[in-house]
């Protein structure tokens, strides 16, 4: 019985303590508005003679423009920041959705695309228009 008393009195106490050492100050939450680094991209670069600068492009981009020739414009030429793990069949269906060319495979775009090299730097272009 005297450990029965014992246990009792020990067990209230450490749940007092519990209790006590539990409460305090209501957690908050803090926000803060971070100016953004860039307006524009953070990119430079040089246009040939006849490329002007598509300000008003939407969606991300590093960099839109619109390419005059003679008879007017003649083509747009985007250059977005896609991570590695997007394709470019993933960005030629985004955009061959917007054109209305439906769903495209390997196969149709090996037949409108092509693999270049400037200086050190591959990329590939894809005519979907």
């Amino acid at each position: 019985m005297f450990t029965i008393v014992h246990a009792g009195r020990f067990l209230a106490v450490v749940l007092a303590a519990l209790y006590l050492s539990g409460c305090g100050e209501e957690p908050s939450v803090t926000s803060y508005d971070i100016a953004k680094e860039y307006e524009k991209a953070a990119l430079i670069w040089k246009t040939p003679d006849g490329w002007v600068e598509d300000l008003d492009s939407p969606g991300p981009k590093g960099a839109s423009f619109l390419i005059e020739g003679k008879g007017g414009l003649v083509g747009k030429v985007a250059a977005m920041p896609f991570g590695a793990e997007v394709t470019m069949l993933d960005v030629a269906n985004m955009f061959g959705r917007e054109l209305g060319l439906g769903f495209l495979t390997e196969e149709n775009l090996s037949a409108i695309s092509e693999k270049k090299t400037l200086g050190s730097h591959e990329f590939e272009i894809a005519r979907l228009g």
